[in-house]
């Protein structure tokens, strides 16, 4: 046998040393079977030295320490992927993760603490939680890493919660936690640990006996958060029922109404409740209810900075009507705009040369003309880019001859019974300034909101600038004129009321003249700061409104010197309203005064259009887009996210919803379905109006998968986050049930069938509903008669109809953000789904995470050597078949129990159905144990160690449960009354049955591993390849001092004492066993060996060769 040597001298030194050894801190013991020459053996040591540094890093014991610690020799720290029933590394060696739950207390927020055991109001109070801090802190993450390093653990499967990231309402994430878990998982790796995200939950949520979703999820479905839901018995509640508290009493809540009703809306709410929608308290928007930016219902339009030289003067004579400012002056465009502006300007110039219009106003004293065809200069259009073709009666304003004349009479016309048009040539005669009121429209004629319209005005040298007048909501016209300009009043044109919203303050109205349909533009944008290089469109032209061809105007901004050129540009899906000055100012724009001529034979504005639609008609239209949105992005969640609300302000305008159709290429009318998500012509669509009445079904899934996206797009820059899984233990609820009127029973029972559980929660005082009850507007029951209506919807084959889509519909989305995850699918812990086979094909990348718990252990709390229980497979039978099998068979002795173990952990991995790695997500022992006629430590330690022995017995990698670092003596894991967890108030908790030897990783095909606590002896085999294998030997069971080690001849030997680890390199196929075990006595046999060993501290080596006493394992 190779007996390690512990009593070493220092080598003098002149001592020569190994080629390739490092000194210092750790402990490595190298062995291999000795050479027949004492150099080639010391070559081959120091060789072996070379290759295999082990050498643990010094680190910062502050979090967030730049320098990585040392991890052990498995690159943990790497990806695994899945290779036939097995997780393999990069060097496609076969690995046996070793993982712990981390932690049993992450179900809970940390803000206010939410341990089940604390009553108050406080548990209510849902939205204003904080899971920051959970697992544990920053600054003690170090520690508890360490310890479970230590402890042998490579792989956490970290508990987070739907409601940790979604806590405060549909699509609004926590951010702050979404960095701590992100943290946690770079400070994990560091250490070398993989993680697997565990989306946890337990009977939904904490307000349903458990933990998981947000409580907005129970509002959505008609709830009212509060004790009524325990009082009622919808729900039995740690926080409401007190302590005592039965032993697993809280997994009673699947089979009550809250929690049951919460599971079947999420798996098939369209099938059981399709006449259902979503009724969140208060309209609880998607995201944060910001309007977008410049954007609101009741913008005051103002220009006070670009008016500010003329503000005393007017507002002395008429103030500042209804939020209007004071006019800015009147002024030509600054140097700073465009040539193109100058150029268009001369065109305009020739326009008016060649227009007809009278010059003397007394030619219209007596008989002003009732009708006008203009004909402008269709390229330019500040004032009208068309013909009238049809004639329309205009009415004469007053204008003080004293202050102004009329070089052409002033007028107007109302076009369609909305749109008021004015034309008119004003000088100013007098030899001084004028600012003021030039003339008012009548009562009737007046704008819903003062507007500013740029208008051309002719100098004294007969030269052209671009002034700017104003009307406000009294009708008054309002302008500056200086001595011998002319302002030419055709450039205000607006309509009073009924527009379409595009963007910020801008809307789209519509009129007919004769055969001619036009729209019409007005109202003030936010400050704006465009580049002309940019490809973006101010707003899009609805399909409806089409120009018909492109137009280009001039439009006042409120800076000084604020002129731009703007133009309409038609398009297949409508048209484009763009830029074209050279360079873009920042600005807000006055966009009124804008008319064009539209295409199509549409008479009225979408929103008039589809108010006259069916129920059925707008249900089919959004139905259309949602399945659209859906076949894109996987939910509407992340399709508002990536193709509309861009910018994250919370609502869109029209032009972000425009632009977003195109990016999801919807091929139907963008401007139809714009009334029908605004029908109240706000100007913004939020995420609630566009799920519009969308299911209850679609709201959780799309919830729940889209806050576990947000983890993966934290947490994919870490290479060692291997995946997820998919749900915690999920449940079907009432999924499946036949008869609604008889009661269920098994350990998941509430001693009530549905039926009876509805009638007594039924609407009224003490009902857990917050108005009507769900199932009645489902039309399943009737509240009054208290009768069964119609529960047949329920009855499905829920593993295939509702539990496999949603497994390749979350596999999906997680898989496209963070494309090499895998996926654990958790099948149901409880009830006759949680036996039966996965109906499908799982995903390329998924692999099989049941759970095992010994019921009677865990629920009963007893620890019984002697006796035990076996779950029976499905469709067993005894008696050649005549027979079935109950679900349950006695098991008698202790080797019986661990053969046992093997035959349900094995079955439960076959219930993948196909070939897949296995991996169980949970296994434990409660720490609360009692046994007859055994000490509680005596019990645990031979209970912990028959359920480890069948793990390692099978090469079954596994997740403890748990390791919770709050956990206290008074209150266990501190929650449910649960007591799981391997860390207690002193430390660990029955380590030696806990910390055991085991394989990490096998460069071959494992065989055999056993450890036997009692003997203090590990063996294994495996039939090996070319390269390393890994090995936990802990040293609480295996020290230098006491060890036997044993190898097959031929396998080189590293072990490192530091790290815990014993390193195996073939160099040549074939079997290869290992045998570790304490030395008994002194006098034990020895076989020829080599040891190197590295004295901490003292930074020296020895060689040392023993006698050849016995022989090698063959």
């Amino acid at each position: 046998m190779l007996q390690l040597g512990t009593s070493w001298t220092s080598c003098s030194s002149s001592s020569p040393q190994p080629v390739g050894v490092r000194r210092g801190r750790p402990r490595v013991c190298y062995i291999k079977p000795v050479c027949s020459h004492a150099g080639v053996a010391c070559a081959a040591a120091a060789s072996l030295c070379g290759k295999a540094d082990l050498r643990r890093r010094r680190r910062s014991k502050r979090f967030g320490s730049a320098q990585p610690v040392e991890r052990a020799p498995l690159p943990s720290s790497g990806r695994l992927r899945i290779e036939g029933s097995h997780f393999a590394d990069d060097k496609g060696r076969i690995v046996i993760p070793k993982g712990i739950n981390f932690s049993g207390l992450s179900k809970v927020p940390l803000t206010p603490n939410g341990a089940t055991h604390i009553r108050g109001p406080q548990f209510y109070e849902h939205r204003e939680v904080s899971f920051v801090g959970r697992p544990c802190s920053l600054e003690d993450l170090d520690m508890h890493l360490q310890r479970l390093t230590d402890w042998g653990y490579n792989l956490l499967r970290l508990l987070v919660t739907w409601e940790a990231v979604e806590h405060a309402g549909p699509g609004i994430y926590d951010g702050e936690y979404l960095q701590f878990i992100a943290r946690v998982c770079e400070r994990a790796a560091d250490y070398g640990f993989w993680i697997v995200i565990d989306p946890h939950q337990d009977c939904w949520s904490r307000w349903t006996g458990g933990d998981g979703a947000p409580g907005w999820t129970l509002e959505a479905a008609g709830f009212h958060i509060g004790p009524a839901l325990h009082k009622s018995g919808a729900a039995f509640l740690h926080q409401e029922n007190g302590d005592p508290l039965p032993s697993m009493s809280w997994p009673s809540n699947y089979d009550r109404l809250a929690c049951a009703t919460m599971f079947s809306l999420f798996w098939a709410g369209d099938r059981v409740a399709p006449s259902v929608t979503s009724q969140v308290t208060n309209g609880v928007p998607a995201r944060t209810a910001r309007a977008p930016l410049g954007y609101s219902n009741s913008r005051r339009i103002t220009a006070r900075a670009a008016w500010a030289e003329h503000a005393e003067p007017l507002e002395a004579l008429h103030g500042a009507a209804d939020g209007l400012s004071v006019p800015q002056a009147l002024r030509p465009a600054s140097s700073a705009q465009s040539a193109n502006l100058r150029s268009w300007l001369l065109r305009r110039n020739r326009c008016l040369r060649q227009a007809e219009i009278p010059k003397h106003e007394s030619l219209f004293k007596n008989s002003l003309p009732q009708t006008c065809n203009v004909d402008l200069d269709q390229e330019f259009a500040i004032h009208q880019p068309f013909r009238l073709g049809h004639e329309v009666p205009w009415k004469r304003l007053d204008v003080d001859a004293t202050k102004l004349f009329c070089e052409s009479p002033v007028s107007f016309c109302l076009i369609d019974s909305n749109v008021v048009m004015c034309r008119g040539l004003v000088v100013r005669t007098q030899s001084t300034p004028y600012t003021g009121v030039i003339c008012q429209l009548p009562s009737s004629v007046h704008p819903s909101s003062a507007m500013i319209f740029a208008v051309l005005c002719r100098e004294p040298n007969s030269q052209l600038s671009l002034k700017t007048v104003a009307v406000n909501r009294e009708g008054m016209i309002l302008g500056s004129l200086q001595p011998g300009c002319a302002l030419d009043l055709s450039g205000i044109r607006f309509a009073m009321h009924g527009g379409f919203p595009l963007i910020d303050g801008i809307q789209l109205f519509s009129c007919k003249v004769g055969s001619q349909r036009f729209g019409i533009l007005q109202g003030r944008t936010s400050t704006k700061f465009f580049h002309v290089s940019e490809d973006r469109a101010l707003a899009s032209i609805p399909a409806d409104f089409t120009p018909s061809q492109r137009i280009a105007f001039a439009i006042p901004g409120a800076r000084e010197g604020g002129f731009h050129l703007l133009h309409l540009e038609p398009g297949s899906q409508g048209g484009q309203l763009q830029w074209s000055d050279a360079v873009w100012n920042r600005d807000e724009l006055e966009i009124s005064g804008v008319i064009f001529e539209m295409l199509g034979d549409v008479n009225c504005l979408p929103s008039a259009l589809v108010s006259s639609w069916s129920e059925a008609r707008r249900g089919i239209v959004l139905m259309d887009f949602h399945k659209l949105l859906l076949s894109k992005y996987g939910s509407l969640n992340l399709a508002w996210e990536e193709a509309f609300d861009i910018d994250d302000y919370g609502c869109v305008d029209f032009a972000q919803f425009s632009l977003g159709c195109r990016r999801v290429k919807y091929c139907g009318n963008v401007c139809r379905l714009w009334s029908m998500l605004d029908p109240r012509n706000t100007g913004a669509v939020t995420f609630d109006s566009l799920l519009g009445d969308s299911s209850l079904q679609q709201l959780l899934q799309d919830g729940f998968i889209n806050a576990m996206v947000q983890i993966a797009r934290s947490v994919k820059h870490v290479p060692s986050v291997l995946g997820f899984e998919t749900m915690n233990e999920p449940h079907p609820g009432w999924l499946g049930r036949s008869d609604f009127t008889k009661a269920q029973f098994g350990a998941v029972s509430a001693g009530q069938s549905p039926l009876e559980q509805l009638q007594r929660c039924a609407p009224g005082e003490g009902s857990p509903w917050a108005s009507s009850c769900l199932w009645a507007q489902a039309g399943v029951w009737d509240p009054l008669s208290q009768e069964l209506l119609d529960a047949s919807s329920f009855e499905c084959d829920w593993l295939a109809d509702c539990f496999a889509p949603f497994v390749t519909r979350f596999a999906e989305k997680v898989v496209g953000e963070m494309p090499h995850a895998l996926i654990g699918v958790c099948p149901p812990a409880f009830g006759k789904e949680g036996q039966q086979p996965f109906p499908e094909k799982m995903p390329v990348q998924a692999f099989w995470a049941p759970h095992f718990y010994d019921g009677v252990v865990l629920v009963g709390k007893t620890w019984t050597p002697a006796f035990g229980i076996e779950e029976t497979k499905p469709g067993t039978t005894l008696l050649g078949g005549l027979l079935p099998a109950p679900p349950i068979v006695p098991v008698f002795g202790l080797q019986e129990r661990l053969a046992s173990y093997k035959r349900q952990l094995e079955q439960k991995c076959r219930l993948a159905s196909q070939e897949t790695a296995s991996m169980l997500g949970e296994i434990g022992v409660p720490f609360d144990i009692q046994s007859p006629g055994m000490a509680t430590t005596d019990a645990l330690r031979q209970a912990i160690d028959v359920h480890m022995r069948a793990l390692e017995e099978l090469f079954l990698p596994y997740c403890w449960w748990n390791y919770t670092p709050e956990n206290s003596k008074a209150r266990g894991d501190g929650w449910n009354g649960e007591d799981l967890s391997i860390l207690g108030e002193g430390g660990g908790r029955a380590l030696d049955a806990i910390v055991r030897p085991c394989l990490l990783a096998c460069a071959g095909k494992p065989t055999h591993q056993a450890f036997n606590l009692q003997e203090h002896r590990f063996q294994c085999e495996f039939d090996a390849d070319i390269g390393e294998t890994i090995f936990f030997i802990p040293s609480r069971h295996f020290k230098p001092d006491n060890a036997i080690l044993s190898v097959t001849p031929g396998t080189h030997v590293v072990w490192n004492v530091d790290l815990q680890s014993l390193l195996c390199r073939t160099d040549r196929a074939g079997r290869v066993a290992i045998d570790l075990r304490q030395k008994e006595s002194k006098g034990e046999t020895e076989i020829p060996c080599i040891v190197l060993l590295g004295c901490r501290g003292a930074g020296c080596f020895r060689l040392a060769i023993s006698t050849p006493k016995a022989d090698l394992i063959q």
